[in-house]
């Protein structure tokens, strides 16, 4: 028997105190002999040998014997307190995982007074909670105990280990969120607790599913240097995060785990942990967690015996914040990673989906009110920061790992359901009063709109419209003007000029709506098209037109609506058809970039065609649904996408009803239903206007399926073949992307994957509230629907309304890839507005204009009266970037993401110009 059986022997056979204590040391020192080359492996063994031959004698180990063995250990009692272990206690406390937040609030309020009762009774014992949103609670529920927490902060007792709002997804929320995570946790930490928001260092993300590559970026742009997780990476503990720009953080991935009790077990390794990554402290975290409840007087009585153990390392109480201004003196020994940190738990890319929406649309909506807000300031509207931060911080708690990633209960969805129509109610208000402001000023005195009709009930009509789950949750724009012309203002948010087609919803119009005219603000008239007439609507009626538009990047256009003159026709009787033409012909949809042919008997797409290179994309058929049915054998069905058992091509073994074909105008379509599953049912419409690539799928799924262990779990899927061999597959993700090989399983990406062909044209698939993708065997597809069955046993039953794009793109560039989904996703927004007798601005023009990187925010600035645009650069090159506007700007500076002065830049009499390190996130306060 060798020595290390013999450890090993003993270790098991343990019970008493002084048997797990001298066993414990024996197993330290020897691990520390073997770190040495075998170094007082006889001393060692003498003691192993002395201890196991009273246990075979006396079948246990007296405690005169055990300390004797100590004895024998003594000599190496300075080698071994060489090691220092850092034990850190917190609380892991989910938010709403398997519970409402009542019971959050339950949890939080009582794990925190047990901590300060502890931090009262033990004066060397130290405690770190992480989650902004924890203090949240207590300033809300329990203010009195925020006195005794902020006493034991200052002594240095109690640890602020939180710079964002919860312990987030880093996979799903947008980059804006991740930097809004970080300012509003130290903002509102620092003045609740009166500490520089640059004492608040790390990022405590134990139980994060993934963390994609712009992690590093963001966190040292935040003035976050550690980070702390236990998923995502094998095999390295420590190591130095490289973001793409070059930036680092240092990191450590807990070879254990964060929930975690003392034992003396814990600190055994700590000799060999230390050699293997070259350093002399190690980090031990405990407490029980998930449903809170932290460290326990137990471990804390342990910790203070053992520090007393001659032959164990040096034991502290201690803090994140100490251990890692330990071991950063050791950084140059931790090897240096990049990439992303994937992938973990691929079903939360799509379980309860309705939440991933929810998050979605709620940032974007906020970015749009933002934008808009910034834009409007300037003649007279409120910055509304505050109400932004209300707003967003609603959004940001829906992202924790639980909660986004949909791995909660019904009470967790309800609850999410309920903060994101805060947060929409919040942005949408914002952004139709910022837009009326600016529209209120844009000079329309020159154009002819009669005068408004006493019998008119148009004035106030719409109130509500467009707003709701069946629409997208779009902005509000009920009418203001009872005249026979109307004028419209469409605002674009996005950094491309758009030249498209739009939507403007005409309300009690008394005009004939077949003959509408609609003329640009040159005076040209443009085409347009109807798409519904005269619905009734809460005791009004409206049309909908398709309208061809063009509006500047960050801009906004003015087009009127009017009534063209009729045209005289001798033949006063109507000519009725005299003749059927029911084919089942493919239905062509083509327009000035692509023709798409469908099968008229499927509606699968069989052939799409890029007009400029002659190209076929797909490989038919294609642009079709499939239900899946996965294996739950792998368990945690809302955790895992599991293996598929059975794959039904829909639209090809369910009866499809095809409907509605129009080939001519702008717009172009058809639509379809089919049933699938038990009795769920799938409504298609499919369009194409002119001067898009992507073929428009607007998808409702009236889901009625479940899953269980028996069955399986339900997945509804749209994918598309293609024609060409994609080199790999490149995803949308927190500013910029990433190109991943081929992968059989879902991955995340935030609005589109772009299959990468050799050269030339490239096909697109982008959604407008969808995450779970997947690239492979020359074909994208997205998740839709899953029916995961825990621990919500029914997460989507009912009607599901979706949005995808399919199409073709000049190139595979990143700048194409995000024009296209920009467009897709944040189409400009069309108001009807009064006419103005006097206005500064013209009738189409831009607030400013971008070069050289994408924007990704715009947002009153939170300490003076500047505005922050944050920018990204998405083509990995780096360089000069450029920022114009109508105004020329006092001064201007680059910030860190917490909104802190940098260096000042030069200002320009147009703008600012400035340089941005490749695939670098910047932040720019701009002054007029």
């Amino acid at each position: 028997m060798n020595l290390q059986d013999k450890v090993q022997i003993l270790s098991k056979k343990a019970t008493t105190y002084w048997e797990r204590r001298v066993c414990a040391e024996l197993a330290y020192a020897y691990s520390l002999s073997k770190i040495n080359g075998g170094l007082n492996e006889g001393l060692i063994k003498n003691a192993a040998d002395m201890l196991l031959e009273q246990i075979e004698t006396e079948g246990a180990v007296t405690n005169s014997l055990a300390k004797n063995a100590e004895t024998v250990l003594l000599p190496l009692g300075e080698a071994a307190k060489k090691y220092r272990v850092h034990c850190v206690s917190h609380a892991h406390i989910d938010m709403n995982w398997m519970w409402g937040f009542h019971e959050t609030v339950a949890v939080t309020v009582d794990t925190f007074r047990t901590m300060l009762d502890l931090l009262a009774e033990y004066p060397e014992f130290k405690f770190s909670q992480s989650q902004a949103s924890t203090y949240k609670i207590i300033e809300e529920y329990y203010p009195e105990m925020l006195r005794e927490i902020r006493k034991y902060v200052h002594e240095g007792r109690w640890e602020i280990a939180a710079s964002t709002w919860v312990e987030a997804d880093k996979n799903m929320p947008c980059g804006e969120s991740m930097c809004r995570h970080i300012l509003y946790t130290k903002k509102y930490l620092s003045k609740l607790f009166d500490v520089s928001p640059d004492s608040i260092r790390i990022d405590f993300e134990p139980d994060t599913f993934g963390h994609n590559i712009s992690v590093p970026e963001v966190l040292s742009k935040g003035t976050v240097d550690y980070y702390y997780h236990c998923r995502g990476n094998d095999g390295t503990s420590i190591y130095r995060w490289k973001a793409r720009s070059g930036r680092k953080v240092l990191v450590y991935c807990d070879p254990k785990w964060y929930n975690d009790t003392i034992t003396e077990g814990n600190f055994t390794q700590a000799p060999a942990f230390c050699d293997k990554y070259k350093t002399g402290v190690m980090l031990n975290v405990y407490g029980v967690g998930d449903h809170g409840g932290g460290p326990t007087r137990r471990d804390i009585e342990r910790i203070r015996d053992y520090c007393s153990w001659p032959v164990f390392p040096e034991i502290k109480f201690s803090t994140y914040a100490e251990f890692f201004a330990e071991l950063r003196a050791y950084s140059d020994n931790f090897p240096e990673l990049e990439g992303e940190q994937n992938f973990i738990f691929t079903g939360c890319y799509t379980s309860q989906s309705r939440i991933k929406a929810a998050n979605r649309l709620s940032e974007l909506r906020l970015k749009d009110a933002e934008m808009l807000c910034a834009a409007a300031r300037m003649f007279g509207e409120p910055d509304r920061k505050a109400d932004f931060e209300k707003a967003w911080v609603k959004t940001l708690f829906n992202q924790f790992h639980d909660i986004l990633t949909g791995s909660g209960v019904i009470e967790t969805r309800e609850y999410a359901m309920g903060r994101f129509q805060e947060a929409l109610a919040a942005a949408n208000t914002y952004a139709s009063s910022a837009m009326r402001t600016i529209a209120a000023n844009i000079d329309t005195s020159e154009i002819e709109v009669g005068s408004e009709e006493a019998e008119s009930i148009s004035v106030g009509a719409g109130v509500g419209y467009n707003v709701g789950y069946n629409d997208s949750y779009g902005l509000p724009k009920a009418e203001r003007t009872g005249t026979k012309n109307r004028i419209y203002n469409f605002f674009n948010r996005t950094q491309y000029d758009y030249d498209g087609v739009a939507e403007i919803v005409v309300w009690d119009w008394d005009c004939d709506i077949k003959r509408a005219l609609v003329k640009a603000w040159d005076g040209n008239a443009t085409q347009c098209k109807v798409l519904k007439e005269k619905e009734s609507y809460w005791g009004h009626h409206y049309s909908k037109l398709a309208v061809k538009i063009k509006v500047p990047a960050f801009g906004y256009s003015t087009y009127v609506l009017n009534e063209a003159p009729s045209v005289y026709s001798p033949l006063l009787i109507k000519n009725e058809p005299r003749r059927d033409y029911i084919t089942n012909d493919p239905m062509v949809l083509e327009n000035d970039k692509i023709i798409a042919r469908f099968c008229g008997r499927t509606a699968q797409l069989i052939e799409l065609i890029d007009k400029e290179e002659g190209r076929r994309v797909i490989d038919a058929p294609s642009a079709f649904f499939r239900f899946i049915i996965e294996s739950p054998v792998y368990g945690m069905t809302s955790w895992r996408v599991g293996p598929y058992m059975s794959v039904q091509n829909l639209n090809e073994t369910r009866n499809v009803r095809i409907s509605n074909v129009d080939r001519g105008g702008i717009v172009k379509g058809f639509k379809y239903e089919l049933s699938f599953g038990e009795r769920s049912t799938l409504s298609v419409g499919v369009s194409l206007k002119d001067g898009s690539g992507l073929i428009e799928f607007e998808v409702s799924a009236d889901f009625h399926e479940t899953g269980s262990k028996e069955k399986g779990v339900p997945q509804l899927c749209f994918t598309a073949p293609l024609a060409y061999e994609a080199v790999s597959y490149r995803y949308d993700i927190p500013f910029g992307t990433v190109d991943r090989k081929s992968l059989d399983m879902d991955v995340p990406a935030n609005s589109f994957m772009c299959a990468l062909p050799q050269q030339g044209c490239a096909a697109l698939l982008v959604t407008d509230t969808k995450y779970g993708y997947r690239g492979c065997g020359n074909a994208v597809s997205v998740n839709l629907i899953r029916g995961s069955y825990d621990p919500d046993p029914y997460p989507e039953y009912g009607i599901h309304k979706i949005r995808i794009g399919f199409g073709i793109i000049k190139s595979a560039e990143n700048n194409e890839c995000f024009k296209a989904s920009q467009e897709f996703c944040i189409p400009p927004e069309a108001l009807c507005v009064k006419k103005n007798k006097s206005g500064v601005l013209p009738l189409s023009g831009s607030f400013m204009k971008l070069s050289g990187a994408k924007l990704e925010s715009i947002k009153n600035a939170e300490n003076t009266n500047g505005l922050i645009f944050r920018l990204s650069d998405i083509k990995g090159e780096g360089g000069e970037y450029g920022i114009s506007f109508r105004k020329p700007p006092k001064r201007a500076f680059l910030c860190d993401i917490n909104e802190k002065r940098l260096e000042e830049l030069p200002v320009e009499e147009t703008g600012v110009k400035g340089d941005i390190a490749p695939f670098a996130v910047s932040t720019i306060e701009i002054c007029f």
